[in-house]
């Protein structure tokens, strides 16, 4: 066990699908990479830091497969915890650790 899983509050259920985001507020969005969700937050891979703190929308596409229309999709308001750039040489890539705040 590392340290951050003892640090962990709630399990985690590793996935791939895509998340769109924006900062609140903004109509502006991005994409990124689900890496894994728990019942407290995820984490994304993006290319781009988001600052600690910043509040988020955000929407992970395709999360309820077995539902139609935007039921499929999972929406939520968030926090973003951390950001760490994650050294890749071929392309530019954050992690970005988002604690939910509220379901939207």
């Amino acid at each position: 066990m590392t340290a951050s899983d003892e640090r962990r509050q709630y399990d985690r259920e590793h996935r791939t699908n895509t998340v769109r985001y924006s900062y609140l507020g903004s109509e502006d969005y991005h994409e990124a990479r689900l890496i894994n969700r728990g019942s407290g937050g995820l984490c994304m891979v993006t290319s781009s830091p988001l600052k600690t703190g910043a509040k988020l929308y955000v929407q992970i596409l395709d999360i309820n497969p077995h539902r139609q229309g935007l039921e499929a999709h999972g929406s939520f308001q968030g926090l973003v915890r951390w950001s760490k750039d994650l050294g890749d040489r071929d392309r530019t890539m954050y992690g970005i650790g988002v604690q939910y705040t509220r379901p939207v």
